[in-house]
């Protein structure tokens, strides 16, 4: 199958990018010098994972079209060349809210290196903690502002009833400053039973930590009693 002959250029660009028709492409890439379709043709090769017509394509398309459509379809698609083949031509904002939505840990990982985790008040940390992704809320707290925008992301999980999000977010956060927010009815709809998970979890964290701390005692008694007996 060939492109069809009835096609403009401009559709004949994108049909021979989705189905890789790479004769086509590079005999249009010579006539026009450019990527007429504006980039079209480039998110549609993405999206079929038509490498070859991509490579071609980007010396002459313009992968920051649509804030980076591209690289985040590879995301979306887990498809780790392209993901690579696109990267150093891309804006990798948009691919990270994909790998976010996703959770796609490595692609998480690749990307947050590349962007500013503390954007807009740590925006990603409140997403995925409103979310329950206690993964990426485990790797964003170092990154972020907890305490962003009234420590927003522990109420987000409070409200949303993500227990173990708000176990991490506890330690790091303005409980106060949250409790005070979660009952002010200009942010949340005011329910008690928020400030209850919250004291829940501070005496669950609180339990951990005197049992941990028994525990090292027993051990550190133990060591001496060893040391002693030789």
């Amino acid at each position: 199958m060939t492109v069809d002959v009835g096609m403009n250029d401009c559709e004949k660009f994108i049909y021979a990018s989705m189905h890789g028709f790479d004769e086509e492409l590079s005999e249009l890439i010579k006539r026009h010098k450019r990527d007429i379709t504006n980039g079209t043709a480039l998110i549609m090769a993405a999206r079929e994972g038509q490498i070859d017509c991509l490579r071609m394509l980007l010396p002459i398309s313009n992968a920051k079209f649509t804030r980076s459509t591209t690289l985040g379809i590879a995301v979306e698609n887990e498809d780790r060349d392209i993901f690579e083949m696109l990267l150093p031509y891309s804006d990798p904002r948009y691919a990270f809210r994909i790998a976010l939505e996703c959770e796609h840990l490595e692609f998480f990982d690749r990307l947050l290196p590349l962007i500013n985790p503390r954007a807009h008040d740590s925006e990603a940390l409140r997403w995925v903690a409103s979310n329950g992704y206690t993964e990426l809320v485990e790797r964003l707290i170092p990154v972020s502002n907890p305490r962003a925008n009234k420590s927003e992301a522990l109420c987000n999980a409070v409200k949303r009833g993500r227990y173990e999000c708000v176990k991490l977010l506890i330690p790091v956060c303005n409980v106060e400053i949250a409790k005070i927010t979660l009952m002010d009815e200009r942010y949340f709809y005011p329910d008690p039973s928020s400030i209850e998970l919250i004291e829940y979890v501070q005496a669950d964290l609180e339990h951990q930590r005197i049992s941990q701390s028994i525990g090292l005692d027993a051990l550190t008694e133990q060591a001496s009693s060893r040391k002693r007996k030789m």
